[in-house]
């Protein structure tokens, strides 16, 4: 800092000779790599710009000053140019050469944990969907006022698809007494812990836990309306706020189908989540359509139509059909139809293609054991002369095929997810740990 005289004093020099003096504020100088001996250091750099005035108005020129400040003080100066871009090239150090890949299709490796929370992503989405299809169906009945016979015989029905799902007690089958019991425990599916809420959450956690393996469009499906769901199941207090949850909860699951079969690349993971959505698919088709043919014979053609509802055939069949209801061709849509994506032929055949794509002969040949079984069934009621009572009588078979669909699950799961350690030779037996399916 100046003194008042030493002020005056340069003050008169500047106006004595103008020229040789030029004001700068003093600025921080931006940090650059410098040359000093045989490596680099920071030293702060200012760069200076320099304007032309040529016929009234100013041009700023390509380049400038630059200045380096060095530890002792003193000051480098260069100059800067600053070539035209088309005129210029700028060399730098070559690519790194390596050698060709060869082009390859198959998936690449897939911890069996990945897999796992991928298959069972897929079978509690699809569970969710199940649950809001069966609640839905039985609150149509239930918004219809007093029922009648065959509407009762629907709606219990359904009930006991829904016991067997998890979504309602035993004790709350519907009766002559009254359906309020069965309404209080759909509105208890949707509470806090109740078995909706469960399943919203399972689908979000699992998730999280593949959240690498999804696109950004896919993990925003899955997470961005689950957030809504949830707040707005808090919201139901009667049955009309729980029929507009039911429909926003099947909107959701068939935009995750609609995603992950356009986005997802058939590969391990996509192999795995199909698999979970055909296998939980395959099972409530069958537990389903179990209970909705073990009716007295005089009862099937309720039974037909709720199998038709359930598995979403109910035009297909008309157009088919036009309004003659008969168990042979209902029941040849809703098992056997190779085109009814809600059919349970179209799911075995599913799971039969993927475990043959993943190269597993024994549990693909399992699968196609299924798939015959399932599509010699329609033929036969059709060439027996009491079609009603054999339909009756092809319930058990049906409930057979979902346990057979659970045990492919489970050798699934111990072939692909569980950790087994080798069978040990104990007392002259071979021995090996038990492995059990399990839900992540």
């Amino acid at each position: 800092a100046l003194d008042l005289a030493a002020r005056a004093e340069l003050a008169s020099r500047i106006a004595a000779r103008p020229a040789d003096y030029a004001a700068q504020r003093a600025l921080a100088g931006s940090l650059a790599p410098c040359v000093q001996g045989d490596a680099l250091v920071p030293r702060p750099l200012r760069l200076r710009l320099f304007l032309m005035q040529h016929g009234g108005q100013w041009h700023i020129l390509p380049g400038g000053l630059a200045r380096v400040e060095a530890e002792d003080g003193t000051t480098l100066a260069k100059d800067v140019w600053v070539p035209h871009q088309e005129n210029s090239r700028i060399a730098g150090p070559g690519a790194q050469r390596q050698p060709p890949l060869a082009i390859r299709r198959a998936a690449g490796d897939l911890p069996s944990r990945v897999a796992d929370n991928l298959f069972w992503l897929g079978r509690h989405a699809e569970r969710l969907e199940g649950a809001a299809r069966l609640m839905r169906a039985a609150l149509c009945r239930l918004d219809r006022g007093p029922l009648l016979p065959h509407e009762m015989v629907e709606l219990t029905t359904l009930a006991q698809c829904l016991h067997h799902a998890g979504l309602i007690a035993a004790e709350e089958r519907p009766s002559g007494a009254g359906t309020g019991p069965l309404r209080d425990e759909l509105l208890r599916g949707v509470q806090p812990g109740g078995a909706v809420v469960e399943q919203l959450g399972q689908v979000g956690r699992l998730v999280e836990t593949v959240r690498d393996r999804l696109t950004t469009d896919l993990y925003a499906t899955f997470t961005q309306p689950l957030r809504g769901l949830l707040a707005q199941a808090a919201t139901v207090r009667g049955l009309d706020a729980l029929e507009a949850l039911l429909a926003e909860v099947l909107r959701y699951t068939a935009g995750l189908a609609g995603v992950a079969a356009e986005n997802m690349v058939r590969a391990g993971g996509y192999t795995f989540l199909d698999l979970g959505r055909r296998v939980e698919r395959a099972q409530s088709i069958a537990f389903q359509l179990h209970f909705a043919l073990a009716q007295a014979p005089a009862r099937v053609e309720a039974g037909l139509r709720l199998a038709l509802e359930l598995c979403d055939s109910v035009i297909t069949y008309r157009s088919r059909y036009l309004g003659v209801l008969q168990p042979a061709p209902a029941l040849d849509l809703v098992l056997a139809d190779p085109g009814n994506p809600r059919g349970l032929g179209f799911q075995l055949r599913a799971i039969h293609g993927l475990l043959a794509g993943l190269g597993d002969a024994a549990l693909a040949a399992t699968a196609a054991a299924l798939v015959a079984e399932v599509e010699a069934m329609p033929p036969a009621i059709l060439a027996s002369p009491e079609q009603a009572a054999a339909t009756t009588a092809l319930a058990p078979a049906i409930g057979r095929v979902e346990a057979e669909v659970a045990s492919l699950s489970d050798a699934l799961t111990r072939r692909y997810f569980a950790l087994l350690p080798a069978a040990q030779a104990l007392g002259g037996q071979i021995e090996a740990a038990p492995a059990l399916a399990h839900s992540p």
